[in-house]
């Protein structure tokens, strides 16, 4: 019996590889994402207070007013920066799934070939056998006949 080789073992490994580097980008962009989303939420937390601050500026300490706003002004910048970098690691990591799944229905592909490949395979290897088989079937009918007829 023949040893079983996929011609496209090559390209299968590349595709397993390829996946797997992949899967690498798209969790640490998840891994991005999250942190910047932790970081809003500290930020946008911070502003919270921050106007909080400020409403009570207005009411006890007019004279600090002005320093409130400045440093509320700033963290409502930053917070609005954050919330844009979020949305793009958003579509980055939309993006990166789109390439997982893509490479993962092209190694499904090369597996699903090679399964059939192989099937193919085993299928002529016991043709091959039947063969074998019958030959020497015949042959032994044949020897039988003779001892019969002499």
């Amino acid at each position: 019996m023949m040893i079983f080789q996929f011609r496209l073992e090559t390209s299968l490994r590349i595709s397993k590889q390829m996946m797997e580097a992949a899967q690498g980008v798209l969790a640490e962009a998840i891994r991005e994402l999250q942190k910047l989303s932790e970081k809003k939420s500290i930020v946008n937390n911070q502003y919270i207070e921050v106007i909080e601050r400020q409403k009570k500026a207005c009411l006890r300490e007019p004279h600090q007013l002005n320093d409130w706003q400045r440093f509320s002004s700033r963290q409502k910048k930053q917070l609005d920066e954050l919330e844009t970098l979020e949305k793009e690691q958003e579509i980055t990591v939309a993006k990166q799934r789109e390439e997982v799944i893509r490479l993962r229905v092209e190694h499904e592909k090369y597996n699903k070939l090679k399964e059939k490949q192989y099937q193919a395979f085993l299928r002529e290897e016991l043709r091959k056998e039947q063969k074998v088989i019958d030959e020497i079937s015949q042959r032994s009918a044949g020897i039988k006949v003779r001892e019969v007829l002499s």
